[in-house]
């Protein structure tokens, strides 16, 4: 009767065991799927190095020379 309820303990813990394993798989999972969808959402994969200098104008001063002719 003992070896009986050894077996059942032991079958029991390694059903436990496995369970245990697949749930931090899933639980693993959940947070990629969770982790991606969020950075999808606020579009932070893709480069917004375009469209930030897309419409910007080129803002360069031109320096004015006085040409040095009047000395020769």
């Amino acid at each position: 009767m003992l070896t009986h309820l050894y077996d059942c303990v032991l079958l029991i813990h390694t059903y436990m065991n496995r369970l245990k394993k697949i749930l931090r798989i899933l639980y693993l999972a959940v947070l990629l799927i969770l982790a991606v969808s969020g950075i999808a959402i606020t579009g932070a994969f893709l480069p917004g190095h375009r469209e930030r200098y897309q419409n910007k104008m080129v803002t360069m001063e031109m320096v004015d020379r006085e040409k040095e002719e009047d000395d020769d």
